[in-house]
């Protein structure tokens, strides 16, 4: 392999392993707003209203976690 490929190469390896490191970035704050809803639920007295509000956000943060989990997976050639 030439200089130039090489360094072409490791560019876009570069460039996978940060798109790959934000992916987990973003998990990872909705991962750590799970665990606080779920603690909140758990510690507090909270009304049933509340209580529904907080399970759609969570539905919605598990959708959100599913959709970037799936981005991790994608083949790259």
């Amino acid at each position: 392999m030439k200089i130039k490929e090489t360094k072409a190469f490791l560019r876009d390896q570069l460039d996978w392993v940060e798109t790959q490191d934000e992916i987990y970035a973003q998990m990872e704050s909705r991962l750590y707003e799970m665990k606080e809803i779920a603690e909140l639920c758990s510690q507090s007295f909270i009304f049933d209203y509340e209580r529904r509000e907080l399970q759609e956000r969570m539905d919605e943060l598990k959708t959100e976690v599913i959709a970037l989990e799936k981005q991790l997976h994608v083949v790259v050639h």
